[in-house]
C-alpha cells in the first residue's frame, strides 16, 4: 500500500493474517493472540505519532477510526466487523445461550425469568437434586439434542394415551436425562469452542466498541461470557499487560 507512513505497510499485513482466519468450517482458525497484540501496537504507534489530538481518546475503537480515516485504502471498521459477523455466524450458540436469550425475550415473566437463570447457573456447574429437574423440563427439552427427542418419541406400537402415562410415570428420570443431556451440549461447546472464542472475545471487547461486542454476546452471553464478565475478563487483561510492561521497564533500567 502506497503511504506516506511506512507504518501503515506493517498494520496491512498483520490485518492480513487476522483477516485470513475465522473461515468456513471444517478449516477452521482463530487469530493468533500474538498477530493481534501486533495489530493493537500498530494502531497505537500511528495513533500517537501521526493523528492523535492534544487530548487523545482512551476509547481505543476511536483510534481505530482514525487510523482508518487517516488511511482509508485499510478498510479496517469493514474488516473488523465483517470478521466478527463470520465468527457468529459459523459459531453456533450452546444450549445456555439459547436459554439466556428466551430470559431476555419481550414479555417474558419475571418468574419465569428467575427459573431460566437458576437452570443457566445449574447446566453451567451447579448440581440439583434429582427431583427437582422435573420443574425445569418445559426448558429442557427444547434444548435436548435431537437423539433424545427420538428416545422419549412415541414408538408406532404405542397409543397416544399409553405413550402419555409411560412419560408421567417416568417424569423424574426424563428430566433428569434431559438435563444431562443439555449439559453435555453445553460441555461440548466448551470443548469445541471455549479455547479460541475466549481470548478473540477479550481481544474485540478491548477495543471498546459495544456493536461488536454486542454481536459476539449474542452466541456467547449463556455460555461463559455474560456481558458484565466479559468486561471483567478485559479489566484484568489489561492489568496483567500493564504488570508485563511494567516489569520489562524495570528490567532495562
Amino acid at each position: 500500500m502506497s503511504s506516506t507512513a511506512p507504518e501503515t505497510d506493517d498494520l496491512e499485513k498483520c490485518l492480513k493474517q487476522i483477516t485470513a482466519t475465522c473461515r468456513e468450517i471444517p478449516k477452521w482458525q482463530w487469530p493468533a493472540m500474538l498477530v493481534c497484540k501486533t495489530f493493537n501496537a500498530h494502531i497505537d504507534a500511528l495513533y500517537k505519532k501521526h493523528l492523535a489530538p492534544e487530548r487523545p481518546s482512551p476509547i481505543f475503537w476511536d483510534a481505530i477510526v482514525a487510523v482508518d480515516h487517516r488511511w482509508p485504502g485499510l478498510h479496517l471498521e469493514k474488516q473488523l466487523n465483517q470478521l466478527v459477523d463470520r465468527v457468529v455466524k459459523y459459531v453456533p450458540c450452546g444450549p445456555v445461550t439459547q436459554l439466556v436469550k428466551a430470559a431476555s425475550a419481550p414479555g417474558v415473566a419475571q418468574e419465569q425469568k428467575a427459573r431460566i437463570e437458576a437452570l443457566a447457573a445449574l447446566i453451567r456447574g451447579g448440581q440439583g437434586i434429582t427431583g427437582a429437574y422435573i420443574t425445569y423440563r418445559d426448558l429442557l427439552i427444547p434444548l435436548a439434542s435431537p437423539e433424545f427427542k427420538l428416545a422419549i418419541a412415541k414408538p408406532k406400537q404405542r397409543t397416544e394415551t399409553e405413550h402419555a402415562a409411560f412419560l408421567k410415570d417416568s417424569d423424574a428420570f426424563i428430566s433428569y436425562a434431559a438435563f444431562a443431556d443439555v449439559q453435555r451440549l453445553h460441555l461440548l461447546w466448551l470443548r469445541n469452542y471455549d479455547a479460541g472464542i475466549s481470548s478473540f472475545a477479550q481481544w474485540i471487547a478491548g477495543f471498546q466498541n459495544d456493536q461488536l461486542t454486542q454481536k459476539l454476546l449474542t452466541i456467547l452471553s449463556g455460555e461463559i461470557f455474560p456481558a458484565e464478565e466479559l468486561k471483567k475478563l478485559h479489566k484484568k487483561r489489561l492489568a496483567r499487560e500493564r504488570v508485563a510492561k511494567s516489569r520489562l521497564k524495570k528490567s532495562a533500567e
